[in-house]
């Protein structure tokens, strides 16, 4: 019996670690990649906007990805995205990763992070928003394309400092998006959202990634604004 309870319990663990897969320093992968402005859902398209791999400084492990949004027009956002495959088994999503910003940052209108899953014909869009001008967390609703404000604090993230963000998710068979902890810089927050899944547009395929939004502000006495942030040590693990 104990042989026969040994060898179960190696089995269960094999099945838990084929179930679960680790997607690691994303911000180093050189393929998945892409970026838009019109698509980015806001008002005006950036001027300018552009991406950098592999900086050295500032960095925490050596190699920083660079994001950078350059805007003279009110509420002109960019959006940078890494599709990491098609993965239609996993249902629960911890997304861990640094980021930083520098003092131009400080009047932005919001920093967005989004982890998403195309199952056809549905659209998963774990979308979250640290709104500057609320001070509060936004999490998407697919459903109805609208930002839903949580009961979670976000002043403006310190400048020139790196800050780390967790966040654990998951669907359900119903097709609805749970949003359930949000870790910032060590203090977990339970944020205990549960919001509607959206359709999937004609033509998309199955997809999962992860995206950054940087946001320009829409008071346009803060324009024209150009600002940078960077990335480092995101993973994003799933089950």
């Amino acid at each position: 019996m104990r042989i026969a309870t040994f060898v179960l319990l190696l089995l269960f663990a094999a099945s838990l670690a084929q179930a679960q897969k680790t997607y690691n320093n994303i911000d180093d992968l050189q393929s998945g990649w892409g970026s838009c402005s019109t698509c980015a859902g806001g008002a005006n398209p950036a001027d300018v906007w552009w991406m950098a791999q592999n900086q050295s400084t500032p960095s925490l492990d050596g190699a920083s990805t660079q994001f950078y949004i350059s805007a003279s027009k009110p509420y002109a956002d960019v959006l940078f995205y890494n599709k990491l495959g098609p993965n239609d088994s996993v249902s629960q999503f911890n997304w861990n990763f640094w980021f930083r910003v520098d003092s131009a940052s400080q009047n932005a209108e919001a920093l967005e992070f989004d982890i998403f899953q195309f199952i056809v014909p549905t659209e998963y869009m774990f979308g979250s928003q640290c709104t500057y001008s609320t001070g509060k967390w936004d999490v998407w609703n697919a459903g109805s394309h609208q930002w839903i404000p949580v009961a979670v604090p976000c002043p403006r993230f310190t400048a020139n400092t790196w800050h780390h963000i967790i966040w654990q998710v998951h669907r359900t068979k119903n097709k609805m998006m749970h949003y359930d902890t949000l870790t910032v810089d060590g203090t977990t927050y339970t944020v205990g959202v549960a919001e509607p899944s959206g359709a999937l547009p004609s033509g998309w395929s199955d997809m999962m990634g992860v995206q950054w939004q940087l946001d320009g502000p829409g008071n346009p006495n803060l324009l024209p604004i150009s600002f940078n942030e960077w990335i480092d040590k995101a993973s994003l693990t799933v089950r």
